[in-house]
């Protein structure tokens, strides 16, 4: 049976619009994380980006295909896809293939990946009152009671709040030297 060729134009497209102005390969890797977000078609098929960008990196003519950016910008591409692909590995154990938490756990392997892909969910620079936290988890969650993931999240500081709870923010964990678990 013949297996059907995935159509690669929209990744072309999109990998060609994030090298189109040559930036820098620490803004290109940033450009190529947002793309990634958990609601974009692309979480799902990050793969075949991947796959892509690693032929490229042998053949000239899959170079030319994606806009024929430089070495740099690959290779930071191909870093943050290659972090996205052992991210995903983990998050397979534990989402639906809609990208729900179809099983919750305490694991601390498991929540090193679903903690940073709920907390992509909440805008940054955003303030949530509690009723809005539960409204943009819950679609997200076939398992888990929306509380206890709240407060793990909090816990492990991917969220923040004020200390009477009236209000909710995403915590900038890349901005933070030395942020840990």
């Amino acid at each position: 049976m013949l297996g059907v060729q995935p159509d690669l134009r929209p990744f072309q497209e999109t990998i060609q619009a994030l090298v189109a102005d040559q930036p820098s390969p620490d803004l290109a890797a940033v450009r190529l994380q947002a793309w990634l977000q958990p609601r974009h078609q692309a979480f799902r098929d990050h793969h075949l980006a991947l796959s892509l960008l690693k032929v490229a990196t042998v053949h000239e003519e899959a170079r030319v295909f994606l806009g024929n950016p430089n070495a740099l910008l690959y290779t930071a591409m191909l870093d943050v896809l290659e972090k996205h692909e052992a991210e995903v590995r983990t998050l397979r154990r534990y989402l639906s293939g809609e990208g729900q938490v179809r099983i919750w756990t305490r694991k601390t392997r498991a929540l090193e990946a679903l903690l940073p892909y709920l907390a992509k969910l909440f805008e940054g620079q955003r303030t949530y009152t509690e009723a809005e936290v539960t409204h943009v988890l819950q679609p997200w969650l076939a398992a888990g009671d929306v509380a206890e993931v709240r407060r793990t999240l909090i816990e492990y500081r991917w969220l923040a709040r004020t200390p009477n709870g009236a209000a909710y923010w995403r915590v900038d964990r890349e901005a933070r030297p030395g942020a840990s678990w």
